[in-house]
């Protein structure tokens, strides 16, 4: 019988063990065992990492202090847009949704205030509905819906983004130095 390679195995168990548990707590029992291991990620295998799943960043919980520290240097969302490499209409959207929650210190926000930032800036997208649920089927999701009002399909929404869209937005800051 061939013997199994150690690697192989471990890789195998983590995967069983992980399979039951939300995307937020996997990435905190991977963090954990990089922590525990001291052991970080590669900048390539980050770069893998987040072409695979969108801009990169984890977790589906919301933006806290830690990840949120790029954007709380802006004073407005204009000065963020000018500095930072937005390649898509996806990044527009997701960036300032991110700093709006953020210097705002927002629960959640509604894709009508996101749009009329843009608005103001001359950069509104054609229907941000779209862009919102794109965002949100991302995986990790970088924006959730938290609420609608009314019965409807068109009914009024809100959104927070999380923890990994407030990771993103920064990363876009970061592609842009």
């Amino acid at each position: 019988m061939a013997k199994v390679n150690p690697e192989i195995e471990a890789m195998s168990t983590c995967y069983e063990a992980l399979q039951p548990i939300e995307d937020d707590g996997k990435e905190r029992v991977i963090n954990w065992l990089l922590n525990k291991f001291g052991l970080k990620v590669p900048a390539s295998q980050k770069a893998s990492i987040n072409n695979s799943s969108g801009k990169g960043g984890s977790g589906s919980d919301g933006g806290d202090a830690k990840t949120a520290t790029g954007l709380q240097e802006f004073e407005t969302a204009a000065d963020l847009f000018s500095k930072a490499k937005l390649d898509t209409e996806n990044d527009k959207v997701l960036i300032v949704a991110a700093f709006l929650q953020v210097k705002g210190n927002l629960p959640e926000i509604s894709s009508s205030t996101v749009q009329a930032e843009l608005k103001n800036m001359g950069h509104a997208v054609s229907n941000i509905t779209r862009y919102f649920t794109l965002l949100g089927e991302t995986s990790p999701k970088y924006i959730v819906q938290t609420k609608k009002s009314g019965k409807t399909q068109q009914a009024r929404k809100k959104y927070k983004v999380t923890t990994a869209g407030i990771k993103a937005a920064n990363d876009l800051l970061k592609d842009a130095e």
